[in-house]
Parts: structure tokens; C-alpha cells; sequence
């Protein structure tokens, strides 16, 4: 039996020749995904999405007393722009990836200008964390 977990991929970089560090890209498989949070900052809107972490795979720091760490990607939504527009669309988008035989959508690609959802101007950052020591 194959895996059917739909991916989630992200690239903020907009050339291949600078996708090239550790948060340039990545890929988040959709069990991870904990949830959204809406922020602005000199008028742009701005949603978060938080992940399980990569590293940490079971999101519990105990080296720093158990703190829960996540993974993040920044979406910078364009001028007029709201999360609700956004989050709408990626709940859209996440309903028909799931039903389709294809497990890889394409949130947010800034080198091929490629987006769920057209109120995406572009991927803010990605934050992966780093593993404790």
C-alpha cells in the first residue's frame, strides 16, 4: 500500500540557483498542520501557518522544559487582502487535494509565481526549528 498523506510544498525563494538553505523550501505532509494565525505589520496582512517541526518530530523541546516547538511558513497576502480571503481558499484548494490521486499541492512557489489561492503575493519566510542539543 503507498502512502496517500498530501503534501503541502512552499519555495520562497524566486530562482533555483538561491534555493539552497535549509528554510528556502520545504514540504510539509498535511497531518502536521496545527492551524493559521492572522497578523499585520505597515499594512500588509499576514498568515502564519504552523506545522508539527521537522526536527523535533513529536513538537516538545525537553531540553528547554517541554516547550511545544513548531515549524512555521509566513504567507504576505497582496493589498486588499484578507486571511479570511486566503483561508477560504486554501480550505477549497486542501478539499479538492485530498479527494484527487495527485498528493502534492503547491501552496506557495515564489520562483514559478505559483499559488493556491490569488490573494498570495508572495511566501514571507519559512522557519524551521532548529533541533535542541
Amino acid at each position: 500500500m503507498y502512502n496517500e498523506e498530501l503534501y503541502l510544498y512552499f519555495r520562497t525563494q524566486p530562482t533555483v540557483a538561491n534555493d539552497d538553505a535549509e528554510n528556502d523550501s520545504c514540504l510539509f505532509p498535511l497531518s502536521s498542520f496545527a492551524g493559521y494565525e492572522a497578523t499585520a505589520a505597515s499594512g500588509v496582512n499576514k498568515v502564519k501557518m504552523y506545522f508539527k517541526s521537522m526536527q523535533m518530530h513529536d513538537g516538545a523541546d525537553y531540553v528547554t522544559n517541554g516547550v511545544v516547538v513548531s515549524d512555521a511558513v509566513v504567507i504576505s497576502l497582496k493589498a486588499g487582502s484578507t486571511p479570511k480571503d486566503f483561508i477560504e481558499d486554501m480550505t477549497k484548494q486542501l478539499n479538492v487535494a485530498c479527494h484527487s490521486k495527485n498528493k502534492f499541492l503547491n501552496v506557495a512557489d515564489d520562483r514559478d509565481l505559483q499559488y493556491v489561492s490569488t490573494h498570495i503575493a508572495e511566501v514571507g519566510a519559512i522557519g524551521v526549528a532548529a533541533v535542541a542539543s
